[in-house]
């Protein structure tokens, strides 16, 4: 993953902060093209987390045009 994002993590959500939901976001949008590829990569494709619903359903998310541009 950091090799895609250059270095760079994506802030991850606390479960207790509303904002920390938002501040997650915040910080894929920089990344969004990084992120799509990287969930098109067969290094994602690899890893046996990709293939759980989690997994699945995250990859939707960043594959969908409609969420990026709502988010930006």
């Amino acid at each position: 993953m950091r090799k895609v994002t250059n270095g760079r993590e994506l802030k991850k959500p606390c479960a207790i902060r509303f904002a920390s939901n938002y501040l997650a976001v915040q910080s894929s949008v920089g990344l969004d093209n990084e992120l799509r590829l990287f969930v098109a990569s067969p290094e994602w494709g690899d890893l046996s987390y990709s293939k759980t619903r989690e997994a699945i359903s995250v990859t939707g998310v960043i594959q969908n045009d409609v969420f990026w541009s709502e988010a930006k």
